[in-house]
């Protein structure tokens, strides 16, 4: 069973509607089924709350939240996972925390659609696309 990191950018494809294909809710219907298992960083819960209830409400992030802890597992970002960050190669401090994290849960796969930010990760970074047809 495959398991992986999912990028903040595929919650929100979920939560805001906003995808076209629906390989998301797809790749998030698989972990909710336990055919495969996910994590999402700390510090991107952060983020989907602020996002959420900003663009949302309050309520709504909060089942969010909610539902996101009850099929994902938590990666823990602490000062050596920041400090891991500083020193990746990728431009975008966000991003290198989610390979830090990647690395420290022992995914097989970071889930974005965001490839272009991972391109420097040594876990691979596939589409939700990607990763559906690799299941066939």
């Amino acid at each position: 069973m495959d398991k992986l990191l999912i990028d903040i950018n595929i919650v929100f494809d979920v939560v805001l509607d906003r995808e076209v294909d629906g390989s998301s809710a797809a790749v998030m219907s698989l972990i909710d089924e336990g055919k495969a298992k996910g994590c999402l960083s700390a510090v991107s819960y952060a983020t989907i709350y602020f996002l959420t209830n900003k663009y949302l409400d309050h309520r709504k992030a909060v089942n969010v939240i909610k539902d996101l802890l009850a099929i994902l597992q938590v990666s823990a970002v602490d000062a050596k996972i920041l400090t891991s960050a500083l020193n990746e190669q990728g431009p975008d401090f966000e991003d290198n925390i989610q390979i830090v994290c990647a690395r420290s849960a022992k995914v097989d796969y970071i889930i974005t659609r965001n490839l272009s930010h991972f391109k420097y990760s040594s876990i691979k970074a596939i589409s939700p696309t990607e990763y559906l047809k690799s299941l066939t």
